[in-house]
């Protein structure tokens, strides 16, 4: 009789144990995949962005300024691309060109009794750069048409220029070569048009940066400068508008 008790027993709590295991729902811990994915794992985009601006003043006046009389121009461009090895992080690499010319026929400046001049000024600059970085999208909600980024990385550059003056009446002139190593965090806004095409904006808001820069004047003498700058503040001349591609986006 105690025998069959003990197993009637036994069947009843193994019984109520299954139940209990089937009604109670399990513990799930908490996954990034849970989260909106914006780029999804194996996925990449290319893209980027370009831009031109040319001005032309004809005896133009403003302020202190008389008699400007001056022509210039600025072109850059910088593609982008940049693969997913996680949901919502990717590697990337940036390339930049940027060339700027400006050449002044004439232009005056008084301020009380002082007055300057310049007479044939010229100057031409290009700037290369290449960087490396990390991309991480931060969903807004459940949204996967609207989200923030941060881009993390390496920058290298390298430039040159030339200026020259015609002022006094002999050419004077200077030719100065530059390079910049930086790390540089820009975060920025990605908004999906559709499902393979994203418009986004990004400002500088971190740059760790070491300089130098050499120069020759007048083919004569030589200088040198080096620097080092670290920069935690938005820089909102930096702002950078462009549009990504992402074939492989469903």
């Amino acid at each position: 009789m105690m025998k069959k008790t003990l197993i009637l027993v036994f069947l009843l709590l193994l019984g109520g144990g299954t139940m209990a295991s089937a009604s109670s729902p399990a513990i799930k811990r908490y996954e990034d995949s849970d989260r909106p994915v914006i780029a999804s794992r194996g996925s990449w985009s290319i893209g980027g962005n370009a831009a031109f601006f040319a001005h032309s003043n004809s005896n133009y006046n403003f302020s202190a300024l008389e008699g400007v009389n001056s022509v210039g121009f600025r072109i850059s461009a910088s593609p982008q691309v940049c693969w997913y090895f996680r949901n919502n992080l990717g590697a990337g690499l940036k390339a930049a060109y940027g060339r700027n010319m400006l050449s002044i026929g004439n232009a005056n400046a008084s301020v009380g009794n002082i007055s300057l001049g310049l007479k044939d000024y010229n100057t031409v600059r290009e700037d290369v750069s290449a960087t490396a970085f990390l991309r991480y999208f931060i969903p807004v909600g459940d949204s996967r048409r609207i989200s923030f980024h941060v881009d993390a990385g390496l920058q290298c550059r390298t430039g040159r220029a030339k200026k020259s003056e015609e002022h006094t009446g002999a050419v004077r002139g200077s030719w100065l070569s530059r390079w910049n190593a930086a790390l540089v965090l820009d975060p920025g806004i990605t908004v999906f048009l559709g499902n393979r095409t994203a418009l986004w904006a990004s400002v500088g808001f971190v740059e760790i940066s070491r300089n130098s820069r050499s120069e020759i004047h007048n083919q004569v003498s030589e200088g040198t400068i080096g620097s080092f700058s670290a920069s935690l503040l938005p820089d909102l001349t930096g702002l950078n508008i462009g549009i990504d591609f992402y074939p492989g986006r469903k």
